[in-house]
């Protein structure tokens, strides 16, 4: 979540892919998808459908407030 906020992906209009995410933070796909996933089910990710099959993912509300809790 701290990634997705220090990346400033806190909306739809600015969602990333996994493959974006992946690349960017140089990690393994399969890692990033499932970690988003995760964090989606839990609702601190939001999932947007893109492209054929493709979804996008963002921080939500109380995936911010979470991450801003860290600093406090």
């Amino acid at each position: 979540m701290l990634s997705l906020h220090n990346l400033g992906v806190v909306k739809e209009e600015v969602a990333k892919t996994p493959d974006q995410l992946a690349h960017t933070l140089d990690m393994n796909f399969e890692d990033v998808q499932r970690a988003l996933e995760t964090l989606s089910s839990e609702s601190y990710v939001g999932k947007i459908s893109r492209e054929k099959d493709n979804h996008a993912y963002f921080l939500t509300g109380k995936g911010i407030v979470t991450v801003c809790s860290m600093f406090t």
